[in-house]
């Protein structure tokens, strides 16, 4: 029986040529992607194979077979998808289909042509952006609460959106930035995965703070 393990995997939506990136670099190491969900992966021990892997976005096509033959044609194995609407594929790796930091060769990819793949970035930065907002316009609103009703105890809430929203805020400034300028470095990166954990953490102190 082959050895299979978990990995936390936690990225943005706007982050998911990274994700395929570093799947990859996995796969190269030994370790196949047999299933995933929202935030983590399984992996399988598996020196003797090799694969490339892609994302598609597409919360529609989750019971579409269609969808699944459609790529099936191309040559993709459809593995697995998450319940927000990623769906995961791969195919058997030959010489020349990434490089060498596991990047898909624009020939090889699911989008070849310029204005699909445009048209998924902007719908990933869309979906962003309408979290940015919300959160910015859940932590003002929590900080309000505070003043009128003089409870500190909401100050948890206002801070949790606070920083979830300047992470994805920034996340998305270093992405567009990264898109075009292949050699910019990030002055400030926060993980998504520690902003997930930090946020919940926040969230969760504060709903048992007002319950006490």
């Amino acid at each position: 029986m082959k050895k299979t393990i978990r990995k936390w995997a936690v990225y943005p939506l706007w982050e998911a040529m990274k994700e395929e990136r570093d799947l990859n670099l996995a796969s190269k190491k030994g370790l196949q992607l047999v299933k995933c969900a929202s935030y983590y992966w399984v992996l399988e021990k598996d020196d003797t194979v090799r694969y490339t892997y892609q994302l598609d976005f597409n919360p529609a096509a989750k019971n579409d077979s269609r969808y699944k033959e459609m790529f099936a044609d191309m040559g993709w194995e459809y593995i697995s998808s998450t319940f927000n609407g990623w769906h995961y594929f791969r195919k058997t790796y030959k010489e020349g289909q990434q490089l060498e930091n596991g990047e898909v060769v624009e020939s090889e990819r699911l989008y070849t042509d310029k204005e699909s793949i445009e048209e998924m970035e902007n719908r990933w930065q869309s979906i962003g952006n309408f979290l940015i907002i919300f959160s910015f316009l859940f932590s003002l609103f929590s900080f309000c609460l505070i003043v009128i009703l003089n409870e500190i105890k909401f100050f948890g809430f206002g801070l949790a959106f606070l920083f979830y929203g300047i992470t994805i805020k920034t996340s998305i400034n270093n992405y567009k930035q990264k898109k075009n300028n292949p050699n910019f470095v990030p002055k400030l990166r926060i993980p998504f995965g520690f902003s997930n954990l930090v946020f919940l953490f926040l969230v969760i102190i504060t709903f048992i703070s007002i319950a006490l």
